[in-house]
């Protein structure tokens, strides 16, 4: 809805009983296109379908304004109204608005974006008898986009199980005035037994933004800071302050109290795979342990997991043996890799990791980015070692300041075999196919590159260490579950 020439995104449960409590309870529009435009994507989407006039009767509202207010595209960003500003969108009357069913009946293999959306435009208008006109705000976007059909047999991720009944509190009711543009009445029940007593449970509409951040997991520092920051406001109006501290994350993430019951620990599945997890130790770029990573467990979708326990059956045969780096990693630690990014030089880091760089240049050129494929749960950094490799001598010198790119004998121990820089060195010579390694080196990653895309495994061509399962079952699901050490939780 639009308040003061601004627009707001309105959670299901908001009850603003005064114009103020829009700042609290509501999340202004602005603020999701600042934090789109700083992600570093090359294409941003925005589809306004929400409510376009007053949803709150006579309120104390005086500044709102029926439809939304006309805002200005951020670079490589398009934005799609479901009517023209300061007009009013229809409901439907199938329980879909004829906007909402447009594109799920347009969107076409091969159709460029701005095709796709004058076609939903077009759609509307027909359907509506020309009362409703879709409207579409758009930056200058550099390239052509286009949609690709889903591959056949690829898995589809299962929607997340409804709310408990004992999480769900209740609310004050909504709207029922079928005219507010989706405030349409609740349905609510009441689960049968005890349980339903003095309770009120949902059907499965999802979590509302302001039980995203109330039942978000407490027990990681970024938990405790939000649980903090809420506490003054037991109402629910610390949201906009939640907001603005969870929005360095490029989308939010599907978080749980535990690890799902999809993910696995590598262990469990394969314990001859041997485990060097640096993040949950000082041992990193970053030259500390990094938040979510409470144990040097580690967890994986159960596909990749058993696809690594293949890799690692053939690699027995020639006497070696895996070794993972890293595996899922959880939000919580790509927005910790984002911070230390804009943090000054660490000069010992920069002496080992990044010593042709400028700390500037890891964004651009896509060694730390705003949003990580490890947060999958499909993606792993991992290299090579001798079977024996607890009996044997480390293949590098174990010089803590020795340069990643330097010679074995002179880089930080490791018992990995020679791929011709360490584990994450930000430098050219890390790419997959880089020049100037020698023989040895460029045999060893290939024999690495082979084995894993024979089980279904894709390296990213910057870093040689880095895989991911081509046939992920999570391909835009972001999670932030914490590591926990093995056996902890029931």
């Amino acid at each position: 809805m639009q308040v003061r020439g601004a627009n707001f995104l309105v959670p299901v449960n908001a009850n603003p009983t005064r114009e103020a409590d829009v700042d609290f309870q509501m999340l202004d529009v602005a603020l999701v296109l600042r934090q789109m435009e700083s992600s570093g994507t090359r294409l941003n989407l925005v589809m306004l379908d929400a409510c376009r006039n007053n949803p709150f009767g006579g309120r104390g509202l005086r500044a709102s304004s029926g439809g939304l207010a006309q805002m200005q595209a951020p670079e490589g960003t398009l934005i799609s109204y479901a009517t023209q500003p300061g007009n009013v969108a229809q409901d439907g009357d199938d329980g879909h608005s004829p906007y909402t069913r447009a594109p799920s009946e347009t969107i076409t293999k091969g159709l460029g974006i701005f095709q796709t959306f004058n076609a939903v435009g077009l759609r509307v208008k027909r359907k509506t008898g020309g009362a409703q006109q879709p409207w579409v705000s758009s930056s200058p976007i550099e390239g052509s986009f286009f949609f690709a059909a889903v591959e056949a047999g690829a898995p589809t991720p299962q929607p997340s199980p409804a709310p408990s009944p004992a999480l769900v509190p209740r609310h004050q009711p909504l709207s029922r005035n079928r005219s507010s543009c989706g405030f349409r009445s609740l349905r609510r029940r009441r689960p049968p037994g005890p349980a339903g007593r003095g309770r009120i449970a949902r059907r499965p509409l999802g979590l509302s933004w302001l039980e995203i951040f109330r039942y978000r997991p407490q027990r990681t520092a970024r938990g405790r800071a939000i649980d903090s920051l809420r506490a003054p406001f037991p109402d629910g109006r610390g949201l906009l302050v939640l907001a603005l501290l969870l929005s360095a994350l490029a989308a939010i993430p599907a978080s749980a109290a535990a690890m799902p019951k999809d993910f696995v620990y590598l262990s469990d599945i394969d314990p001859s795979i041997e485990q060097d997890m640096r993040y949950a130790g000082a041992e990193n770029f970053t030259g500390r342990s990094v938040p979510g990573y409470d144990a040097p467990e580690c967890v994986l979708v159960r596909q990749a997991a058993e696809a690594l326990k293949a890799v690692q059956a053939e690699l027995k045969a020639k006497g070696l043996s895996l070794k993972v780096y890293d595996c899922y990693r959880p939000a919580e630690a790509v927005a910790a890799f984002v911070a230390w990014s804009k943090a000054p030089d660490d000069p010992d880091s920069k002496a080992v990791h990044y010593p042709a760089l400028a700390k500037a240049e890891l964004f651009p050129q896509g060694y730390i980015a705003t949003v990580s494929g490890h947060s999958r749960g499909a993606t792993m950094d991992l290299t090579l070692v001798p079977l024996d490799a607890e009996s044997v001598q480390p293949a590098t010198g174990g010089n803590a300041l020795g340069a990643c790119t330097a010679p074995a004998a002179d880089r930080e121990a490791d018992t990995s075999i020679d791929m011709g820089t360490g584990f994450d060195c930000f430098d050219v010579k890390a790419n997959t196919a880089a020049q100037g390694l020698s023989m040895a080196q460029q045999q060893n990653r290939k024999m690495l590159l082979v084995a894993m895309a024979r089980h279904g495994f894709k390296n990213y061509e910057k870093e040689w260490w880095h895989f991911t399962l081509e046939h992920e079952p999570y391909p835009d699901t972001v999670f932030d579950f914490p590591i926990d050490p093995r056996g902890s939780k029931p």
